[in-house]
């Protein structure tokens, strides 16, 4: 059926069904390397928006980088106390507005 659309819209009958298999195999092979390219790219665009800002916690302690936590977790004492972030360079998140 859809060979014989296709066959349709470039104005000829595919007649053999030799013809139409190989026609097959071909729009096969390029709608999978259509599909291929489209994949590898949007990984390849969407990789580098990925990468951290500040790789590592060093250099979030030498620049002084401000280090958000959510309320009530953990993660507040180990910035501070095992990581030696200053208080200051602490936000609280408790609330969904302060996401934004």
């Amino acid at each position: 059926m859809i060979i014989h659309s296709i066959a349709l819209f470039l104005g000829e009958s595919v007649a053999k069904k030799c013809s139409r298999f190989v026609l097959l195999v071909w729009l096969g092979l390029a709608f999978v390397l259509m599909q291929s390219y489209t994949a590898n790219l949007s990984s390849i665009l969407t990789l580098d928006q990925l990468k951290p800002s500040h790789p590592t916690i060093d250099s979030l302690i030498r620049d002084k980088e401000n280090v958000g936590y959510r309320d009530s977790s953990f993660i507040r004492d180990l910035l501070r106390d095992h990581l030696h972030f200053d208080e200051s360079w602490l936000k609280n998140y408790s609330r969904m507005e302060d996401y934004t």
